[in-house]
C-alpha cells in the first residue's frame, strides 16, 4: 500500500456502477451507484454534500458524451469496438495472480486513519507527484 500524504486523501471504492436500460427506441434509464469511503479527517456531512454536486455532474458529463457519441465514433477507429469484439483487446488480460485475495490496508470503518506519517507532496509540472520538503 502506499504511504499517507498529506495533500491526498486515501479513499475506499468499493463499489462504482452504471447500469444503462434502453426505454424505447429514444430513451434510457440510468442507475448509477457509487459506494465508497473517502477516509481520512472528513466529516460525514461534508461527503454526503459533495455527494450531491458530484454525481450530477457525472451523470451530465455521461450523457453529453452519450449523445456526441455516434458523431464522435464515425471519426474515431469506427470498427473498433471491443466490447462486440473480445479479440480487438489490445490490453492484456488480467493475471488473476495479481490480484489480492484480502485487502492490504484495514478497511473496517471504526479504524480512524493514521495521518501522522503523512509527506508533503509536491507536483512537479506534468501531472506526475513528487514528494517534497514542504519547507
Amino acid at each position: 500500500a502506499l504511504p499517507p500524504r498529506k495533500q491526498y486523501i486515501r479513499a475506499l471504492s468499493y463499489l462504482t456502477a452504471y447500469l444503462i436500460r434502453t426505454r424505447g427506441s429514444n430513451s434510457c434509464e440510468l442507475t448509477y451507484v457509487s459506494h465508497c469511503d473517502p477516509r481520512g479527517k472528513l466529516p460525514a456531512w461534508a461527503v454526503n454534500k459533495a455527494t450531491q454536486y458530484v454525481a450530477p455532474r457525472v451523470i451530465k458529463r455521461l450523457s453529453k458524451a452519450c449523445h456526441n457519441y455516434t458523431a464522435w465514433k464515425r471519426t474515431n477507429r469506427p470498427d473498433y469496438k471491443p466490447w462486440l469484439n473480445p479479440e480487438q483487446l489490445e490490453t492484456p488480460r488480467i493475471d488473476w495472480t495479481d490480484i489480492l485475495t484480502e485487502p492490504d490496508i484495514d478497511v473496517s470503518s471504526d479504524v480512524a486513519m493514521d495521518e501522522s506519517n503523512a509527506v508533503d507532496v509536491t507536483s512537479n509540472g506534468n501531472g506526475v507527484a513528487d514528494e517534497g520538503d514542504a519547507d
